[in-house]
């Protein structure tokens, strides 16, 4: 959890440490949200949920009405060897044929 925690410090936002693997794992989501005082009546499609893997997170948000958003990985390092074919199979694979039709284009700045 070192690369966690130095995001938590640099940006000064909590980031939820889960033992379930997504796409599961709402029940340890909601007890993290009720355990912040602000954010605790937060309701499912006011989350946008953040991660680098289509197949885990972007799939959890989307089955459990958040928004989401797909980004690149800080990094492969460390990686278990399931974890990088999938990661493979979803970058050369699910997002040349999915993207086209499942993406939307950033707002300009």
């Amino acid at each position: 959890y070192s690369m966690v925690k130095r995001i938590e410090s640099n940006t000064n936002i909590s980031v939820l440490k889960h033992r379930e693997k997504k796409p599961g794992g709402m029940s340890e989501l909601l007890s993290f949200l009720t355990s912040k005082e602000d954010l605790k009546n937060l309701k499912n499609e006011e989350i946008c949920f953040v991660g680098d893997r289509i197949l885990t997170d972007v799939v959890f948000g989307n089955l459990n009405g958040m928004f989401t958003i797909h980004v690149k990985p800080f990094t492969l390092k460390g990686d278990n060897f399931a974890a990088m074919i999938f990661h493979f199979i979803e970058e050369s694979v699910f997002l040349k044929i999915f993207g086209k039709l499942c993406s939307t284009k950033p707002p300009k700045h």
